[in-house]
């Protein structure tokens, strides 16, 4: 569903330039993600059509094969054919060989920093399946260093397109245009009633590294500040018993997962935001947290990292594996006064400004997918 504020933009500045946008979905829900393409959303603003799925389960994730999508692609290609995932389900794999389309570009998030299977028959076939395509897409800086680095393709040879990851921005109000009332009212809903709160919106897996962080954390450094952990996920009586374990009761609470309507206020409602992964593509929670005005505290090993963050000016990062980088980042975060948390913030929201607006991120996309 985090996708279809994007759909929509895209259906509507291809039809502006007499095109036309269809989507295809492979599932109505995705097995390692809450929420339902179909559960509580507006009717979508798209040319769109679910597929069934004939697919498996493996490894925790679903290998999607629909054989009606490929059918339908083969028997009525399109002109321009964008796939998710070339080797993320069987569809996105039969679909990048058959090549049904006379431009066929790869979407993916990789990241040199997470790059899943890299093994040498693993690397052989994305770079097969890369080779069929006439260009990637990508969603940032890290995307080009994944295909360059791990898969081992030059750029020059491959046509690369940036599509940011983005979020109706709209929907997201500054921290520091919030009155301290309506700040005050939202913390006490959740329970926190300390003079500062830091936001950090995580399922609770082991590639979130929410217990990892938790064991590095100097409990002196959150004096006079709440962190409010927002995400459920199979680790939670994990996490709850290493809060425990740390000394970290009263000062660390798992709020679970909330309406999305909920993450926005809360946002307005926090002093930082917090994101220490072990590994993350490219959380969409990083661009939220910059339209709402937040300073970040986020790991080095985030895939949009380079466009999120500049060192110092709007936050810091840190290496979750590594307790001193922990210690002296979290040190120095906390440590922050108010006011140079506003000003971090208001920095945050320039750089959203610059690399995240919707409007300008679809219309350069589609200069690119159509030159």
């Amino acid at each position: 569903p985090y996708r279809n504020h994007l759909f929509g933009l895209l259906s509507d500045e291809l039809a502006r330039r007499g095109a036309d946008l269809t989507v295809h979905f492979m599932a109505t829900q995705l097995t390692s993600r809450p929420g339902n393409w179909l559960q509580d959303e507006p009717p979508l603003p798209f040319r769109h059509r679910f597929w069934r799925d004939r697919g498996l389960d493996y490894g925790g994730a679903r290998l999607h094969f629909n054989p009606g999508l490929i059918k339908s692609l083969l028997m009525r290609p399109p002109d321009v054919l964008v796939i998710g995932g070339p080797w993320a389900s069987m569809t996105g794999f039969v679909c990048t060989l058959l090549a049904p389309s006379v431009r066929t570009f790869a979407w993916l998030e990789g990241n040199p920093k997470c790059p899943g299977r890299n093994g040498a028959v693993a690397t052989a076939i994305k770079r097969a399946l890369l080779k069929r395509c006439v260009g990637c897409i990508v969603p940032g800086a890290e995307g080009r260093r994944y295909i360059e680095m791990v898969v081992g393709l030059s750029l020059d040879s491959r046509s690369c397109i940036v599509l940011p990851n983005i979020v109706g921005e709209e929907r997201f109000r500054p921290a520091f245009e919030t009155t301290e009332l309506e700040r005050t009212a939202t913390r006490s809903s959740v329970g926190v009633t300390a003079e500062k709160m830091a936001i950090w919106p995580a399922r609770l897996i082991p590639q979130k590294g929410v217990c990892e962080f938790l064991l590095s954390l100097d409990r002196r450094a959150l004096d006079g500040w709440h962190i409010l952990l927002v995400g459920d996920g199979p680790l939670h009586n994990a996490v709850t018993d290493t809060i425990a374990a740390c000394g970290l009761v009263g000062r660390v609470t798992v709020a679970g997962a909330v309406p999305y309507r909920m993450m926005m206020r809360l946002y307005c409602a926090a002093d930082l935001f917090l994101l220490p992964s072990l590994q993350d593509q490219n959380p969409l929670a990083v661009v939220e947290a910059l339209h709402s005005g937040l300073p970040l505290l986020v790991s080095n090993r985030i895939g949009n990292l380079p466009e999120a963050l500049l060192e110092g000016w709007n936050g810091w990062s840190v290496d979750p594996i590594d307790h001193a980088s922990v210690h002296g980042a979290t040190k120095e975060a906390f440590g922050s006064p108010i006011l140079k948390l506003q000003e971090m913030g208001k920095r945050s929201r320039e750089l959203a400004v610059k690399h995240f607006n919707s409007t300008r991120v679809v219309r350069v996309f589609v200069d690119s997918i159509l030159g």
